[in-house]
């Protein structure tokens, strides 16, 4: 079996939005990057209108700017409104629907596949960047909805594919500007270590993880206590923006075991194709 990956912070318009229409009206600009929004949406329907796209939050996904998370605002209700129809499994539709406009994150099981479970999480949350309400709350809260989705996987008989935008690891791009010698974490150290404590825990029962944010094709295998070799790939952007090869990924998987037994990685200027395991 397979599933594609590609990733895009979808919303960070804002600086161009004020240069090129002289507009610094809060109102409107929010009105713009809801109707790109409902464009790009559109477009992938009609180009794949068998296929269920599920989406996870970015650090750029905001009305209010890069790194801000607004739980009483209508970002998340209306971007699980305009993706919504993207999903074809209506029970599927109504999970992503409801769980991403009240916390912006969410799990499902793979329609044909009742023993693969998604979780999307929004791990824009456990950046020290991140700004908003409640912050610290709310990033316990999601990892407690984590812990919980993954203690019962073993229970019903399932495997767990995690899905995020920004991953656990090295913030290369701030190390570079900010400090010299000195390495910045992606996630808030407190963040990280409970959850690789969980991952460490229900190993066994999760394929790998799916991440974007760094612009880079990469991949890693980190050793958990029930496996030796858990997969944890980033996709590049489909955006050249930050001087990567725009790309995007098919993973292949096995139906029968649930292992992730490769990708190929599609990009502008050469495919490649990686084996994880035979």
């Amino acid at each position: 079996a397979r599933v594609h990956q590609a990733t895009r912070d979808f919303t960070n318009y804002l600086d161009n939005y004020k240069q090129y229409s002289n507009d610094k009206d809060g109102v409107h600009y929010r009105k713009f990057v809801k109707h790109t929004m409902e464009f790009i949406a559109l477009e992938l329907k009609q180009t794949f209108p068998t296929t269920d796209v599920y989406i996870a939050i970015g650090n750029n996904d905001s009305y209010d700017g890069d790194y801000h998370v607004d739980f009483d605002g209508k970002f998340f209700t209306d971007m699980a409104t305009i993706w919504a129809p993207l999903i074809n499994d209506q029970y599927n539709k109504s999970i992503m629907q409801k769980q991403l406009a009240q916390h912006g994150y969410y799990a499902v099981t793979i329609p044909g596949c009742a023993d693969l479970r998604l979780i999307v999480m929004n791990s824009v949350l456990f950046s020290d960047k991140t700004t908003g309400n409640n912050l610290h709350q709310a990033a316990q809260d999601e990892l407690d909805w984590l812990q919980a989705e993954l203690s019962l996987l073993s229970i019903n008989h399932q495997k767990a594919a995690i899905m995020m935008h920004i991953p656990v690891g090295i913030d290369l791009y701030a190390t570079r500007r900010v400090r010299l010698f000195t390495l910045l974490p992606l996630w808030d150290p407190e963040y990280a270590h409970r959850y690789q404590m969980d991952l460490q825990e229900f190993s066994s029962d999760i394929m790998g993880v799916l991440a974007g944010h760094l612009h880079a094709d990469w991949f890693q295998f980190m050793s958990y206590q029930h496996l030796n070799d858990m997969a944890v790939t980033v996709t590049p952007s489909i955006s050249p923006v930050y001087g990567n090869n725009p790309g995007f990924k098919i993973y292949r998987y096995s139906t029968r075991s649930l292992i992730l037994k490769g990708f190929d990685t599609f990009n502008y200027l050469m495919p490649s194709s990686v084996m994880l395991r035979p």
